[in-house]
């Protein structure tokens, strides 16, 4: 078939089809023999890539993973450098068979890819797990233990040793911020602090990194009742954060020392930097292969890094009562209905909030604490809002926003999530004529049509636009596999082929 009968051919049984932004990847997709190669290799596949420049975590994966590997056989480092930013991002500690105590009886040891891959783990897309706190004969993990906001170790199992403060561990708030050392007595028995800054926590030792310097010697001295062998040149873990929290640094070595597992946090970042067990219970699961296995030995307890489909905080807007018109000193209540998107429960204790982000407050509190006799507010349930108001005696139009906020600790800028909602509050003079009520009343109907339509007019030119670029990729490839020989034509006319009988059939 000559190419330019095959390329008009191509082209309008692209142009049929393309009706819908789903149908437009489709075409792309089976019309690309490139895009087929990328398929094959598959989104999943393992990226390897080299170490960078000294003092960076570099990540390249568009979900916010990656792996480093350095070294040979039986001298490897594996390093995982997280993005902490991104919304879906979680940690979490898991115990082994999922008991609720660090002295359980029988004892509970279980594989680590096992506490990945089975439910409710694997429901929320498991991609890196290691092992983490130091473990014995009768006993489960040594140090401050506390999973989704409960504390697992001290009374709650009857562990008396308080390793919490001797030891060094690591503690991942609500807002994936990390706190790598040394926690005081009143802060591992404060509960709500267990809730918000402590939410997931993992005990270890010693410090590796503080303040972006190397502690040499760590075991020597930690004086944290780790001993010399838990530092000795053989299987190593360890985690870090960067300085500006963004970026979770895990390091785990087939043959490494507790200083040079310091060095390596340091080369990527690091500024507090802490191990935990080592040895033959130092392990890595990533993407679903074991890279690093110790001994293949059952652990107490691990730390999973989990990438939610939705984000950690988010709202809908489900209902919002109209747009009021007032006399002067009238009062009006806006009305609305949030509904918790996100993974996290907004529970009413904890500093969740309405907050106010612009406009007239009407004298109301800028920062509107949930009531704490309401329920936990779980994923996908509602929540409902009454802002009562005194219209200003001036008449005019004044305009008020609002937003969901989580104010992860104090004096940082709290974490907005979810729509603005926004009010226009109407104040006209005192007697309300009906006339000038009824033709503003009018005219806010008539602009939110406008509004609507012009979102409509963008999404259609913005489909029209997307399918037009890709046509013209399409007929570019064609053009160049019609030059290059006849291969790609066959690709092409194939794949063009195979697509037309599939939506066909369907």
């Amino acid at each position: 078939m000559p190419c330019r009968f095959l390329k008009r051919w191509v082209s309008l049984s692209i142009g049929k089809r393309m009706r819908t932004f789903s149908s437009v990847i489709l075409a792309l997709v089976r019309a690309s023999w490139i895009t087929l190669f990328l398929l094959f290799i598959g989104p999943g596949a393992v990226q390897v890539v080299s170490a960078q420049e000294p003092g960076e975590c570099r990540i390249d994966r568009g979900d916010s993973i990656t792996l480093h590997i350095e070294g040979s056989a039986g001298d490897r480092v594996y390093v995982v450098c997280v993005d902490l930013t991104d919304p879906h991002i979680r940690l979490e500690t898991v115990l082994a068979n999922d008991t609720n105590s660090v002295n359980p009886s029988p004892d509970q040891r279980e594989r680590l890819h096992s506490m990945a891959e089975r439910e409710p783990y694997s429901l929320h897309h498991p991609i890196v797990a290691i092992n983490a706190d130091y473990f014995g004969v009768g006993h489960g993990p040594e140090g401050l233990t506390v999973k989704n906001g409960f504390r697992i170790d001290g009374p709650h199992s009857n562990d008396y040793d308080y390793n919490e403060t001797k030891r060094t561990s690591l503690s991942v708030s609500r807002s994936n911020a990390i706190e790598l050392g040394h926690k005081r007595a009143d802060e591992v028995v404060n509960s709500l602090i267990h809730r918000t800054r402590f939410f997931n926590s993992a005990g270890g030792g010693p410090n590796l990194v503080r303040d972006g310097q190397v502690i040499q010697n760590p075991c020597e001295a930690s004086g944290e009742n780790v001993t010399l062998y838990n530092c000795s040149d053989r299987g190593q873990t360890a985690i870090g954060v960067s300085q500006d929290g963004q970026t979770l640094i895990i390091v785990v070595a087939e043959s490494k020392s507790g200083q040079q597992m310091g060095e390596i946090l340091q080369k990527y970042g690091a500024h507090m930097g802490i191990k935990f067990d080592g040895g033959g219970s130092s392990q890595l699961w990533y993407r679903g292969d074991y890279r690093a296995d110790g001994d293949e030995r059952s652990i107490a307890d691990a730390v999973l890094v989990l990438r939610e489909e939705i984000r950690r905080h988010d709202a809908s807007l489900i209902y919002q009562s109209e747009y009021p018109i007032l006399e002067p000193g009238e009062e009006a209540d806006l009305i609305f209905r949030l509904r918790n998107m996100g993974f996290l429960t907004w529970e009413p204790d904890l500093p969740y909030a309405l907050m106010h982000t612009g406009g007239e407050s009407f004298g109301l509190a800028t920062w509107q604490s949930l009531s704490p006799s309401w329920p936990d507010v779980l994923t996908g349930r509602d929540l409902s809002w009454k802002l009562p108001i005194i219209a200003p005696q001036n008449p005019g139009v004044y305009q008020t926003r609002w937003q969901m906020a989580y104010q992860s600790s104090t004096g940082e800028e709290p974490e907005r999530f979810g729509p603005e909602i926004v009010y226009v509050v109407t104040v006209v003079p005192e007697g309300r004529p009906p006339n000038l009520i009824d033709a503003i009343r009018q005219i806010i109907d008539q602009l939110k049509r406008e509004a609507q339509r012009r979102i409509e007019e963008f999404l259609d030119e913005l489909k029209r636009r997307i399918e037009e670029l890709i046509r013209e990729e399409i007929e570019r490839r064609l053009q160049l596999e019609c030059c290059q020989g006849t291969l790609g034509m066959t690709i092409l006319v194939s794949g063009a082929a195979i697509w037309g009988r599939r939506k066909r059939k369907s």
